[in-house]
């Protein structure tokens, strides 16, 4: 081939002012200038050449054309066009890309060829050695002809020549290439003015136009390539979205062949749904977790820069995103698109988003009173630090009007030490509480006698322990003939009745569980658990010094209540001398529901007594407790006292 000289006709390429950083930049230097310049053609973009012509920088040129106008390489021509005597001069919306393609027979057979020239024939490539301008990559690999010779092209302004010679297809869209079919010429993608399944409004748009990005080898899955760029680390952000990812098992989802474009969530969109100290973190839920994962990635490698507007996308898990613009921002269903972060991958790409698609506070509400036993319990202090489910449960019986009796009996006991929150290997413990209505305590009770759970701490321990089993247990753990153990080695026996109501050792379950944070279950029941009658008499006849007649005997038992008769009414006296006031004696004093309280020990210094407190001054439930071990649980579920001298 002959050397071009200056005296033969030219065709230059100029980009705008926008893109000459791109020209000169980049690593390019004087050969981005050589790679918009052609010698020996005035090229007519609306009848080119039968043989693509070449750059001086050894680019082959493709000129075809939309109903946009008239795109070289996939570079759109804008502007009119500056025509000379020799030559003629174009405008580009942006740079032209250095496209590296050798044949080394043709090299060895040409001794004279020009050095900044390549042969008509290049080889098959998916690398180059520079960063590839906007509307290009998709030009910038061509396969070679079977036939050997000169590469042609079609006519591109016909649609008969096109689908003649339609060469190697690779569909945008759908999990799986089309059939393969090749064909003497270019291999292309997509041709203009055809529309793109999925794309919502119908208008048309390029797939792989747009980013000043380098092209990527397709000679791996998308997930591969995908979870590579993630772990290497190149990216800002995405490190949460890589953690749930990992742990989420969605994999299976993805097709070796398939095209995706992914949608990476910034790390703050994340941290906005986590607690900080305690509360509920929706990303615990697996299920909730791995839908939103799949709806981040989107079916076919989508250039979401050339999306029209109002396009319509389906995501990997079957939801719709719909695309807007607004003020130049491209929209992802309300959320922008960061299009500068655009990263091509292989067999798809990825863009970041600052905020969560498919997730706002409403839905995170909803998991939460679903899935109650994944939130963080806030840490107590009082009345039982060591033991959390205790402190819990103790506030949520008190506040729950059904449940006071017990609660007034948890507040007495200090068993903390028996219910800890983590084993000796630090794991975390589970508890599930069957909690006695007060209608079931009020039956246990008689008329005119103490009530006996205030009297004995160890019945009163006794009947705490043995309605707390370990474990947390759910209503479908609750199958009928299964053996449960409480914390007093009481044995309870799960039943169902003929109605399908669950007992649970002969008492009721009123209703499901109620979640206690992810400390433990709660569970109603309408029967007091391992303790009988004969208990409740034995400790009223221990305390004779309590004011009620006589003993009580089983089978005596009365309202809680008891009927108090009226007065008769005593005529008032016409006049009445002053007198003190008189304190009424009854005989019967009242219970001591109250905690326990302990003489401060003497000390030599001298202390002031603090003054009462006002009105308004806010009530101390709970004092501090110092828990010392010095009892031991024994079979039968009572507490012996240990030896101190072993």
């Amino acid at each position: 081939m002959k050397r071009p000289t200056s005296g033969e006709p030219w065709t230059l390429l100029i980009p705008k002012n926008t893109g000459v950083g791109g020209v000169v930049g980049g690593g390019q230097g004087a050969r981005g200038l050589l790679n918009h310049a052609v010698l020996g053609y005035v090229v007519n973009p609306s009848n080119p050449p039968p043989t693509p012509p070449i750059t001086l920088a050894g680019t082959p040129l493709l000129f075809t054309t939309d109903r946009d106008g008239v795109l070289v390489n996939g570079v759109r021509v804008v502007g009119k066009e500056y025509k000379f005597s020799d030559g003629v001069v174009y405008i580009l919306e942006s740079p032209l890309p250095i496209v590296e393609a050798t044949n080394n027979n043709n090299n060895k057979n040409n001794k004279n060829a020009s050095p900044t020239q390549t042969p008509t024939q290049p080889e098959t490539s998916t690398v180059t050695t520079t960063r590839v301008p906007p509307l290009t990559h998709r030009f910038s690999r061509f396969k070679s002809s079977r036939g050997g010779g000169d590469v042609r092209r079609p006519d591109p302004n016909t649609r008969s020549s096109r689908l003649a010679s339609r060469p190697v297809l690779q569909p945008v869209l759908g999990d799986e290439p089309l059939t393969l079919a090749e064909a003497d010429g270019f291999q292309e993608t997509e041709f203009p003015g055809e529309t793109v399944a999925g794309s919502g409004s119908g208008a048309p748009f390029e797939e792989l136009e747009g980013s000043a990005v380098p092209p990527v080898r397709e000679d791996q899955p998308f997930l591969q390539s995908f979870l590579s760029y993630m772990e290497e680390g190149t990216a800002d952000e995405g490190a949460e979205f890589l953690h749930h990812f990992k742990n989420a098992n969605i994999t299976h989802r993805f097709r070796g062949t398939g095209r995706y474009t992914a949608l990476v969530p910034s790390d703050a969109a994340f941290y906005s749904y986590y607690p900080i100290d305690w509360g509920f973190n929706p990303f615990l839920v697996q299920n909730f977790t791995r839908d939103v994962l799949a709806d981040h990635f989107i079916r076919g490698n989508i250039n979401l820069a050339d999306l029209p507007s109002l396009a319509e996308l389906t995501t990997l898990g079957g939801k719709t995103i719909k695309f807007t613009r607004k003020r130049n921002k491209l929209l992802a269903n309300g959320v922008e698109v960061t299009l500068e972060s655009e990263v091509p991958l292989s067999r798809g790409r990825v863009y970041t988003i600052n905020q969560l698609l498919f997730v706002d506070n409403d839905r995170v509400f909803e998991l939460q009173a679903q899935y109650g036993d994944l939130e963080t319990a806030p840490l107590l202090g009082n009345p039982w630090p060591a033991s959390q489910f205790l402190s819990h449960l103790l506030g949520w019986t008190e506040e729950e009007p059904r449940t006071s009796h017990f609660a007034e009996y948890l507040n007495l006991t200090n068993l903390a030490y028996l219910v800890p929150g983590h084993d000796e290997n630090l794991d975390p413990l589970k508890y599930t509480a069957f909690i006695p209505t007060d209608e079931a305590v009020r039956g246990y009770l008689y008329a005119d006698a103490p009530d006996p759970f205030l009297l004995d701490m160890t019945l009163r321990n006794h009947l705490v322990l043995g309605h707390l089993v370990p474990g947390r247990l759910y209503n479908t753990h609750l199958t009928s003939g299964t053996t449960l153990t409480s914390l007093d080695n009481t044995t309870l026996i799960v039943t169902h009745d003929k109605d399908g109501e669950v007992l649970v050792g002969g008492a009721r379950v009123l209703g499901k569980q109620t979640f206690l944070y992810n400390l433990g279950n709660v569970f109603l029941i309408d029967h007091i658990l391992g303790i009988t009658d004969q208990d409740i008499l034995k400790t009223i006849n221990k305390y004779p010094s309590q004011p009620f007649s006589g003993s009580i005997q089983e089978g005596e038992k009365g309202t809680i209540f008891p009927q108090v008769d009226a007065p008769e009414p005593v005529p008032a006296p016409t006049t009445l001398p002053p007198q003190r006031p008189t304190t009424t004696t009854t005989t019967r004093p009242t219970l001591p529901h109250q905690p326990l309280t302990f003489p401060p020990t003497p000390t030599t210094s001298t202390t002031t007594t603090p003054p009462p407190p006002s009105p308004t001054s806010p009530r101390i439930r709970f004092e501090t407790r110092t828990e010392i071990s010095i009892s031991r649980r024994v079979n039968d579920g009572a507490l012996e006292p240990l030896d101190n001298s072993s």
